[in-house]
This record gives structure tokens, C-alpha cells and sequence, in this order.
């Protein structure tokens, strides 16, 4: 099991919709807009690339490499697909992680007029 994903069920659980990793930072999760760091130890580069390495398609890996910065997709049993997106700061590699809804909402349940 890729180590992020304990991350990512606790963002699920708690009903949130982005994970933010940094180097040399505890993870943070956007709940209902608001991002809250976790109450657990800083994450060192080294960890955060093993974390990122784990999830990374072959393409999105070698972008980057190439490029400091990728975008792909990534699917977690029981939790559903996240969008990703993996860069490198001043201080290390970091990502952002959105949860994707399996069910989509109807026009109606987001309130939308289409008239």
C-alpha cells in the first residue's frame, strides 16, 4: 500500500477535498475550504519523493524529472480517483491532491437555473 493513501482515507473521512504535501511540513487537508494541518511530524523530501514515487505513472514520472512539476491521475480502492499534481519548491518535492466525487450531482441538486 503506497504510504500517501493513509492520508488521503483521512481526508475522506473527514469530508475533505484536497490533500496539500510539502517537504519539511506536516500534510494539510482543505476541509470546507479551509486547509488544517495534520497533527502529525513534518515530512522530510526524502519521504515525500518515496510518496510520490509510489503513485507516479511512468509518464507523469518522467515529466517530472524533466520538468519539476506533473499532472496525472491515481485511483485508491474504496476512496476513488484523485487528481494530482507533483512539483518541486525551494524546499523540496510537494503535490496536491483533489479528491475526484464518483457521483456526480444533477443540475438541480447544485441549484443551477438553466432556463
Amino acid at each position: 500500500m503506497p504510504d500517501i493513501d493513509k492520508f488521503l482515507v483521512t481526508l475522506q473521512k473527514h469530508d475533505g477535498s484536497d490533500l496539500h504535501i510539502a517537504s519539511d511540513a506536516p500534510p494539510a487537508l482543505r476541509l470546507h475550504g479551509t486547509i488544517t494541518q495534520m497533527k502529525v511530524d513534518p515530512l522530510p523530501a526524502t519521504q515525500v519523493n518515496k510518496m510520490l514515487d509510489q503513485i507516479m505513472t511512468k509518464p507523469a514520472r518522467q515529466t517530472f524529472m524533466e520538468r519539476g512539476d506533473a499532472d496525472f491521475a491515481y485511483e485508491l480502492d474504496g476512496v476513488g480517483r484523485v487528481r494530482c499534481n507533483v512539483f518541486v519548491d525551494r524546499k523540496g518535492p510537494g503535490g496536491v491532491f483533489r479528491l475526484v466525487p464518483s457521483a456526480f450531482q444533477t443540475a438541480d441538486q447544485l441549484g443551477l437555473d438553466l432556463s
